[in-house]
């Protein structure tokens, strides 16, 4: 548990996932709850998204270090509850792909949706923003003329279809990059104060 609020992972833990992860999804591996397919949610199980990582991060290195059959991986992942945002994101899988990027990419934090435009649009229409916001796309988004335009009136500069290099970071202004591809390397080197990327039937910031 941290005492800061923050969400903190070890240095390895992308790759002790990577190792583990023929064992997380073997059949008889996943608690029932945490299967794709769940409908019940166990309500009394749901946790903060930090002490969630917590718990799973502990039992990741308990069967990155031992050779667990299914059921003993199985009752580690069930002693790991459920993250809070279970309901919003339909199950736990998705709460640990967001662990993932977030320590690949050394990210302060990282979340996904069942969305293309929703990562980057939740930064745009968050009720506490206070500054402008500027984006930086590569391709066209998705978006109609008069979305962009509202947009444009709520102090949104949309630039699409950006080849250059991002501009130096601003304390006066958000600057968000919208990629093609999932980021690769240190997302704190980039000039971008978020960077948001499609991935099959959704997308990550």
């Amino acid at each position: 548990m941290t005492t800061d609020g923050a969400l903190h992972l070890g240095p390895d833990f992308a790759g002790k996932l990577l190792r583990a992860l023929p064992r997380l999804l073997a059949t008889g591996a996943l608690p029932d709850d945490w299967d794709p397919r769940a409908t019940t949610y166990d309500l009394p199980r749901f946790d903060s998204d930090i002490a969630f990582a917590a718990r799973f991060e502990q039992a990741l290195s308990e069967i990155d270090a031992a050779d667990l059959d299914a059921p003993r991986v199985r009752d580690r992942l069930a002693a790991a509850g459920l993250p809070f945002d279970y309901a919003r994101l339909g199950q736990p899988l998705s709460t640990v792909y967001e662990l993932y990027t977030q320590s690949r990419t050394n990210a302060a934090r990282c979340f996904s949706f069942a969305s293309v435009t929703k990562p980057w649009l939740a930064v745009l229409e968050s009720p506490d923003r206070t500054l402008p916001v500027r984006v930086y796309a590569r391709d066209t988004l998705p978006i109609s003329d008069e979305k962009r335009r509202a947009l444009t009136a709520a102090g949104c500069a949309i630039h699409e279809r950006w080849s250059e290099d991002l501009p130096a970071r601003s304390a006066d202004v958000l600057t968000v990059h919208v990629t093609d591809t999932p980021f690769v390397g240190d997302v704190q080197a980039s000039a971008a104060d978020a960077v948001c990327f499609a991935v099959p039937r959704g997308g990550c910031s």
